[in-house]
C-alpha cells in the first residue's frame, strides 16, 4: 500500500518587497544622508581650509557683549581754575587787606578787615535796648511778686472780716431768739455778714485778675526780648562778617581795590583761585560735535598722566 505525500497540496510562497515600499525606503535614506551632509559640510569646509589646529584647552573663550565706544581725539586746550570765587564787601567801610596778590590762603583764614563805625554803632544801640528790656522784665517780676503779696493781704483781711461777721451773726441769731437784742441790731449783723462776703469775694477776684495781668505783661516783655535778641544776633553776625575770611583753599588772584580804601556794600575786594578743581577748555572739530553730550565721561591725558573728567558745558564757536 502506498501513501502519497502532500506535495500536490503545497504552494510555494516567494517573499518579495513591493516596489512602492522600496522607493520609500530609498527616499528616507537619501534625506537622512543629505541632512547629515548639510550639518557637517560647514565644519568640514572650515576644517579643510585650516592650516593649523589648536587644542581646545589652549583656547580662551568669552562672551561678546556690547560696551562703550571710545574715541581718541588729539586737540589743544588750556587748563583753568574751575572755582575762583570773588569776595565782596559786606557793608560800607574802610578795608584793610592782610594779604597780597599771589599769597596762598587756607579756608577760613582772615584775609581782610572792614571798619564800619555805623554798623558797630547800630549793634551797640540794639544791645543797649536789649539790656533795657531785660531790666524791665526783671523789674516786672519784682512788681508781680509785690502785687501778689498785696492781693494776698487783701484776701486775708477780707477772710478775717468774713469770719468775724459770721461769728457776730451767730451771736445775733442767739440773742434775737431769746429777745436779748432788737430787730435793728439783728438786721445790722446780717448786713455786716453780707458785706464781709462781698469784700472777700471781690478780694479773691481782684487777686486772680492781677495775677493774669502780670502774666500777660511778662509774656509781652519776653516776646520783646526775643525779638530784640534776634536783631542783636543779626547785627552781631554782620559785625563778625567785617572780618573777611577766605571761602576756599587757594591763591589770592586779582585785587579789585587798594588797601585803606573806603568801599560800598557789595563792592568787589579780591578773587581767590581754588587749585583743587580745574577745567580744561579745548576746541573740538566740528565733525565730532554730533557725538558730544553734557555729562559724558572723559579721560584726559596730561603729561603722561590720566585724569578722569566730565563734560560740563558745550559752547559753539561761530
Amino acid at each position: 500500500m502506498s501513501i502519497k505525500d502532500t506535495s500536490e497540496q503545497d504552494i510555494q510562497i516567494i517573499k518579495t518587497t513591493p516596489t512602492k515600499k522600496r522607493w520609500l525606503t530609498i527616499t528616507l535614506a537619501t534625506i537622512i544622508v543629505a541632512s547629515i551632509i548639510w550639518q557637517i559640510a560647514p565644519s568640514a569646509s572650515r576644517w579643510s581650509k585650516a592650516e593649523q589646529s589648536i587644542a581646545l584647552d589652549r583656547v580662551r573663550l568669552a562672551t561678546i557683549t556690547q560696551g562703550e565706544f571710545i574715541r581718541d581725539i588729539s586737540v589743544l586746550g588750556r587748563v583753568v581754575a574751575a572755582v575762583s570765587p570773588t569776595v565782596y564787601s559786606p557793608a560800607d567801610g574802610t578795608i584793610t587787606l592782610m594779604i597780597e596778590a599771589g599769597n596762598e590762603v587756607k579756608q577760613g583764614q582772615i584775609i581782610a578787615q572792614l571798619e564800619s563805625p555805623e554798623l558797630n554803632s547800630r549793634l551797640f544801640q540794639q544791645q543797649t535796648t536789649l539790656e533795657s528790656l531785660q531790666s524791665s522784665f526783671e523789674r516786672q517780676k519784682i512788681q508781680a511778686k509785690k502785687q501778689r503779696l498785696i492781693d494776698q493781704k487783701a484776701v486775708d483781711l477780707a477772710n478775717v472780716k468774713l469770719v468775724t461777721a459770721n461769728r457776730e451773726k451767730r451771736r445775733a441769731d442767739l440773742g434775737y431768739s431769746k429777745s436779748a437784742i432788737s430787730q435793728i441790731d439783728y438786721e445790722k449783723a446780717q448786713d455786716e455778714l453780707e458785706q464781709a462776703n462781698l469784700q472777700h469775694k471781690h478780694a479773691v477776684q481782684d487777686a486772680a485778675l492781677n495775677i493774669e495781668s502780670s502774666d500777660f505783661d511778662s509774656q509781652s516783655l519776653q516776646l520783646d526780648i526775643r525779638r530784640q535778641s534776634l536783631l542783636v544776633q543779626e547785627l552781631q553776625r554782620q559785625v563778625n562778617g567785617l572780618n573777611i575770611a577766605s571761602p576756599v583753599n587757594g591763591i589770592v588772584g586779582n585785587l579789585s581795590t587798594n588797601n585803606k580804601t573806603f568801599l560800598s556794600k557789595n563792592q568787589a575786594i579780591l578773587t581767590i583761585v581754588d587749585l583743587s578743581q580745574f577745567e580744561v577748555e579745548i576746541e573740538i572739530p566740528e565733525s565730532y560735535a554730533d557725538d558730544l553730550a553734557i555729562g559724558m565721561e572723559v579721560n584726559i591725558q596730561f603729561e603722561q598722566q590720566p585724569f578722569r573728567a566730565r563734560l560740563v558745558t558745550i559752547s559753539p564757536k561761530y
